[in-house]
Parts: structure tokens; C-alpha cells; sequence
């Protein structure tokens, strides 16, 4: 790997761009599977384009500052059951990517980590139980191995989509124990929340594809 390709960076502004994107595109679908409110695509989708529009405006500056911002604003303004999870999520990410001007191919494990740890702690889901822990869990775990047994970033990124995916799917014949509850009657149905993560997964890691 060259000096060039080691200082490459991506702004937190164009990686949650990417995830509105892919959110906007999931939506409608991600809001079959709320069978309470049937707006939890909805939900995803206003989260992360504030958190977006919040970004925007905070180019070029510290990636651990600008986390921290959207923390908060997420924490104050978000909505559903999902935005107080992430919150966390990206405040623990924060400090792991304090200091740096974006993200670099170094952060990216640091990134995912601090996201997935501060949302673990703020739910008592356990994996197998249908969340969207099931969709996270296994494709950040996956994509760190991968890189930290020296696989390229393109081939950690194929195994952790997969991973995420497999694990949203997996949410359809799991016990719906968080979030709405099926009634009696209701098909199974996928997870929204593990549908969300999935299409959340999508947008950051196409945005950090090229790195």
C-alpha cells in the first residue's frame, strides 16, 4: 500500500450522503416490515438526513467533533425507537476517531466498532433475538477480522454486506422480542430495524469502497 493510498480520506459529510441515499431508495420497503406504525423507513430516513444536513455544514473539520454533533442532534431531535441507539452509537465512534480529518482506511474499524459498541449498550437485545444487533453484529465483526487478518478492504467490505444482509434476513424466523410486537395473526416478517441497519451498512461502506 502506498503513502498516497494510506492518506486517503472520506468526509463524514459524503459517508452518511451515501446512507441517506441508500435509505431514501429502501424506504417504502423498510416500512412493509413495521407492522406497528409502518414508518420506521420514514423514521431512518429523517434521522440520517439530519444527521447529513448536519455534516454538510461541518466539512473539513475534526471527524471526532462532527460525530459528536450529530450524536446530539440525533439524541434531541431524532425519532423512533432506533434514534437514541445510534446516538450512542456515534458518540462512541467519536472517540474513537478523535483528531483525524476524515475517515481513512485506518479508521474505518475504529469507526464501525465505536458505532456498534455505543449502540450495544443501549439496548439489552441479545444477537439471535431480531434486531437490527442481528444485522450489525456480524457485519462490523466480520469486516474488522477480515481486515485484521490482512484481506484488502473490497473483499472485508464483500464479507461484511453479505454478513449484513444474511443477518437482516435471518430477522424473518426469529422471536420478535423489541420495538412492535407481531399480533396474533401477522406473518413473520423481516425485522425493520434490521432492515434499516442493512441499508445503513449499504451507503457507508459504498461511500468507503475506494479507500
Amino acid at each position: 500500500m502506498t503513502q498516497r493510498q494510506q492518506s486517503r480520506t472520506v468526509d463524514l459529510a459524503d459517508i452518511f450522503g451515501s446512507v441517506v441515499n441508500q435509505l431514501r431508495n429502501d424506504r417504502n420497503q423498510i416500512n412493509v416490515y413495521d407492522q406497528g406504525n409502518n414508518n420506521h423507513g420514514d423514521n431512518a430516513l429523517f434521522n440520517f438526513e439530519m444527521v447529513s444536513n448536519l455534516l454538510n455544514g461541518m466539512r473539513g473539520q475534526d471527524a471526532g467533533t462532527q460525530l459528536r454533533q450529530a450524536a446530539n442532534v440525533l439524541k434531541q431531535k431524532g425519532r423512533g425507537a432506533t434514534a437514541n441507539l445510534y446516538s450512542e452509537g456515534l458518540l462512541e465512534a467519536a472517540q474513537r476517531v478523535q483528531g483525524q480529518n476524515g475517515i481513512s482506511l485506518e479508521s474505518i474499524v475504529p469507526l464501525l466498532q465505536g458505532l456498534l459498541g455505543g449502540v450495544q449498550r443501549q439496548t439489552s437485545a441479545q444477537p439471535g433475538q431480531g434486531t437490527l444487533l442481528d444485522t450489525l453484529l456480524p457485519a462490523i465483526m466480520g469486516y474488522a477480522g477480515a481486515r485484521n487478518s490482512g484481506r484488502s478492504n473490497s473483499s472485508a467490505i464483500a464479507d461484511a454486506l453479505s454478513a449484513a444482509l444474511s443477518g437482516s434476513q435471518q430477522t424473518y424466523s426469529q422471536p420478535a422480542q423489541y420495538g412492535n410486537f407481531p399480533q396474533k395473526g401477522m406473518l413473520p416478517r423481516r425485522d425493520p430495524g434490521a432492515a434499516s441497519a442493512n441499508s445503513l451498512l449499504q451507503g457507508l461502506f459504498q461511500s468507503l469502497s475506494n479507500l
